[in-house]
């Protein structure tokens, strides 16, 4: 009975306290980039491919902050190997009138898409499957949301 009665109160008090066990393998997303707790891998992409994510990035959602940029990244992580879309991020972001902006990369990236390019590179992933992204309003027949000047869609 005593028994019993030490688990309960030592349960109850880990559960009013809070006191929970946290894997210590996690990454926090920060505006100012990530922080990494314990051993994470980060996904590996090459220089082009980076290049070629923060171009797209730059070009259709540089006034959209960290998280628009990353929005954008996304759509472009999600479509790799969907039919239709290419089978690597260069072949999808350069696909016959995907992107209005493809083939304008800049090499002078800022601050803000390094860290979109971090979140990427560490899991980060609020697209909910998005395929599709449009400025001017929502253009798709499965709206998914709604992030500053960009609708999300699948189709």
């Amino acid at each position: 009975m005593r028994i019993k009665m030490t688990l309960v109160l030592t349960l109850a008090f880990i559960f009013l306290c809070g006191f929970r066990s946290k894997n210590p393998n996690y990454v926090e997303f920060v505006e100012e980039g990530v922080i990494v707790h314990g051993a994470v891998t980060p996904l590996y992409f090459t220089a082009q491919e980076r290049t070629d994510l923060m171009g797209i990035a730059t070009s259709e959602a540089g006034n959209q902050g960290v998280k628009g940029m990353a929005l954008v990244m996304r759509v472009v992580l999600n479509r790799v190997g969907y039919d239709g879309y290419g089978d690597d991020i260069h072949s999808v972001i350069f696909a016959t009138g995907q992107f209005a902006t493809a083939g304008m990369p800049t090499n002078n990236f800022s601050k803000e898409c390094e860290v979109a390019m971090h979140w990427i590179q560490y899991g980060w992933d609020e697209s909910q499957g998005a395929l599709y992204f449009c400025a001017d309003g929502y253009n798709g027949p499965v709206p998914l949301f709604q992030y500053l000047g960009h609708w999300f869609s699948t189709k």
